[in-house]
């Protein structure tokens, strides 16, 4: 996670876009933030499987559009 978080800058917002039913869906915002987000995942499924399926960058905005297979 330390290095994952020296890609990361302070002022980093990420967003999983899913239902409120999905525990690690919302926005977490800072290093810590993203960090706590692959926690929440980590903690709660077992991801088989993720494919990117577009990234659209505009600046310092970047969007991974994707889709998982997990348990």
């Amino acid at each position: 996670m330390e290095a994952l978080k020296l890609t990361l800058s302070d002022s980093t917002v990420w967003h999983y876009n899913g239902s409120e039913s999905i525990p690690y869906s919302g926005t977490y915002k800072g290093k810590d933030g993203v960090v706590r987000f692959i926690g929440n995942i980590i903690s709660n499924v077992d991801i088989l499987h993720f494919k990117v399926e577009q990234i659209i960058a505009n600046g310092k905005t970047v969007v991974v559009l994707g889709a998982e297979n997990k348990i």
